[in-house]
């Protein structure tokens, strides 16, 4: 009977959980996201290069989505902003807002707003206010690095 038991225990004992293995088991089963380092764009007939280093800013507008580049030339993108969201290196870019995406490159100042929002000047400059959440406030200080 004590050999059955002893059998029995050790056979529904739990594994030993290594927390290095898991974490690396996770990290192989989700998909490894490609960022961008350049975009396709139509210009006239043909199509155009613009590299990540060029982009200013990703704006949303009446459902388009527009690349805007550091010179300010517009270029209407088949992208959302969320699915920009993802494929951008972190680093440089920052969701501002839900019409806004925004590179490190183009702030060129952050001023407070009502209720703890930050407004941001850009350059190339913008036709509309842009605001910065007070939720999302502290995570775009921290990402400027301020």
């Amino acid at each position: 009977m004590a050999i059955a038991l002893k059998k029995y225990e050790n056979q529904h004992r739990p594994l030993p959980l290594d927390i290095n293995n898991l974490h690396q088991l996770l990290q192989a089963q989700q998909p490894q996201q490609q960022i961008k380092s350049r975009f396709l764009v139509k210009q006239g007939q043909g199509i155009k290069v613009i590299s990540v280093e060029e982009v200013a800013y990703f704006w949303a507008e009446e459902g388009v989505v527009f690349l805007v580049t550091k010179q300010g030339k517009r270029f209407i993108i088949n992208y959302t902003l969320d699915q920009l969201e993802v494929q951008l290196d972190t680093a440089l870019f920052f969701r501002a807002n839900r019409q806004l995406i925004v590179h490190i490159d183009a702030v060129q100042e952050v001023r407070p707003y009502f209720k703890g929002r930050l407004s941001l000047l850009l350059q190339p400059a913008i036709d509309n206010d842009v605001i910065i959440s007070s939720s999302k406030a502290s995570d775009f200080k921290e990402w400027l690095d301020l």
